[in-house]
């Protein structure tokens, strides 16, 4: 089976049961995160013991509600550029705010301070590596968003009005706004940061 084919048992899935996916997905990653950070910290590789479990709950618990807020699970993956890489930053600088704050005030035991630091970094760079490697798994790797000069809606939020936002974008003759489309199971995500309406 070519590469890319394998992923069409994920993109046959509904959207409540892709946006779970990707959610769990996320928790494994900020548990993963947590870890490596107490191994590259203090060289644990054991289970968590006395009050660091707490940091494997915090983890997931602020990481999730966080990325909801900003939307990064009404994203259409194989569509994701510059524009949904920005959001998931943000995303993670405000988690690791809260989730160094957290650490700082509540000093618990086993769990150097340090840790607030070093793993909001981990966890950036691995939510980043599989977002890229979603994109390039479910649709593959598109070309750089240029500067664009006008603005436009686009009706059709399929992979044809897909195609001709990027051809457009390349050109630099316009700003996406967002895609119209007739589905309205589709409204309220968001394509590489531009949201999909339906027609009024």
């Amino acid at each position: 089976m070519p590469f890319h084919q394998s992923a069409a048992p994920l993109l046959a899935l509904p959207r409540p049961a892709k946006r779970l996916v990707v959610m769990l997905l996320d928790i494994c990653l900020a548990l993963f995160s947590v870890w490596a950070a107490f191994y590259l910290r203090i060289d644990q590789t054991g289970l968590p013991h006395a009050q660091q479990k707490y940091v494997y709950l915090l983890a997931p618990l602020l990481a999730v509600p966080i990325f909801i807020r900003f939307g990064l699970y009404r994203a259409i993956f194989r569509y994701t550029g510059l524009a949904a890489m920005a959001s998931t930053a943000r995303a993670i600088v405000l988690y690791a705010a809260l989730f160094f704050g957290v650490l700082l005030y509540v000093k618990w035991t086993g769990v150097p301070r340090t840790l607030g630091l070093i793993q909001p970094l981990l966890f950036l760079l691995l939510v980043g590596t599989s977002r890229a490697m979603a994109r390039f798994w479910l649709a593959g790797v598109g070309g750089k968003k240029r500067h664009a000069e006008g603005r436009m809606l686009i009706y059709g939020a399929g992979e044809a009005g897909v195609q001709t936002a990027l051809a457009l974008g390349v050109a630099r003759q316009f700003v996406l706004l967002g895609f119209i489309d007739d589905d309205a199971a589709k409204a309220g995500q968001t394509i590489n940061g531009a949201d999909i309406m339906t027609p009024a």
